[in-house]
């Protein structure tokens, strides 16, 4: 698995992509190869579409939270819903099982029409639901440059694998994922917010605030900031896209430390996480060097379904 090295994390312009398209391809190939992570400018989001999400989120998570609990998120079906502080596991492999506080609500795109939303949270449905269709028409572009960038025989192989992206009807674990990290008001700057991990499934779109605080794992072990840069869009690849290309696009590592400036310090932070997953019943397996065995041998035989639910649930506890 290749990760990044100290030189940064690279910055790819989205603009004119239909007439730049395989110059884009390039990049991003190049990018995810020996990153995994990379910044997406003029990606053609409207940015009131964000600032309207992140907006109403804040109305969301400042409801009571008895109110927040009433609409817990699914564990057994949908894995709609909201999560609150603590019930999440930092790192299962940690024996001190450390919980991360933050708290989040899950938008499932699978039948995400009638998911229920609180009342109270004013214009948070439309809002996420807003955004989730941006998502949707960036992610089928992204889905046709990474097979492109494979130089597949079956250029639409992997958008085959994603119906969920124009049809909601097909079952799938895709989701948009709004998150809020409390203030800090202890003086325990550089402390983790969110211990290291990689993401599960295809590729990440993250929407950042200015507060910062996620970093990526260089190929020599230390730490970079992922910086928030107004405008843009973080995309990091998942588990199954790395098994999908013989190991090609980089999973990377990354966490969420405390800022060690004192005035992003106190604030709280935001972000909003587009997690695209292949649909429920897709098997991954090696498209490029296939003899080479999966970097991680339990995605072999399993559904994408399966492999979310047996992922999401190591990191839970009551």
């Amino acid at each position: 698995m290749k990760i990044p090295t100290s030189q940064g994390i690279p910055i790819v312009d989205m603009s004119q992509h239909t007439t730049r398209w395989q110059e884009i391809v390039r990049e991003l190939r190049q990018a995810l190869q020996y990153t995994g992570f990379v910044y997406l400018v003029n990606h053609g989001i409207p940015e009131h579409i964000v600032n309207c999400a992140f907006q109403q989120s804040v109305k969301l998570f400042a409801l009571p939270l008895e109110d927040k609990m009433k609409f817990e998120r699914d564990l057994d079906d949908t894995f709609h819903g909201y999560t609150k502080p603590g019930l999440k596991v930092i790192n299962p492999r940690s024996n001190t099982c450390l919980k991360e506080l933050r708290e989040s609500f899950d938008c499932n795109i699978y039948n995400g029409s009638s998911c229920p939303y609180p009342e109270d949270a004013g214009d948070f449905k439309p809002a996420m639901h807003a955004l989730v269709s941006e998502c949707k028409e960036l992610a089928i572009v992204i889905l046709k440059m990474l097979g492109d960038a494979l130089d597949l025989s079956d250029q639409d192989y992997f958008l085959r694998h994603h119906k969920c992206l124009w049809k909601e009807t097909v079952p799938n674990y895709t989701s948009l994922r709004s998150l809020f990290y409390p203030q800090i008001t202890e003086d325990i700057s550089g402390a983790i917010r969110f211990d290291e991990h990689t993401d599960y499934g295809t590729f990440t779109l993250l929407f950042q605030d200015d507060v910062g605080g996620l970093e990526v794992k260089t190929q020599d072990g230390k730490w970079i900031p992922a910086t928030p840069i107004p405008g843009s869009i973080v995309v990091n690849t998942g588990d199954l896209l790395n098994s999908w290309s013989g190991g090609l696009y980089a999973s990377t590592f990354h966490r969420v430390v405390v800022p060690q400036d004192e005035y992003r310090k106190q604030k709280p932070r935001q972000s909003i996480a587009f997690f695209v997953k292949p649909d429920n019943d897709t098997v991954v397996a090696p498209l490029v060097n296939p003899e080479i065995p999966s970097k991680i041998p339990e995605f072999q035989n399993i559904t994408a379904g399966e492999h979310f639910k047996q992922r999401t649930m190591s990191t839970r506890r009551t």
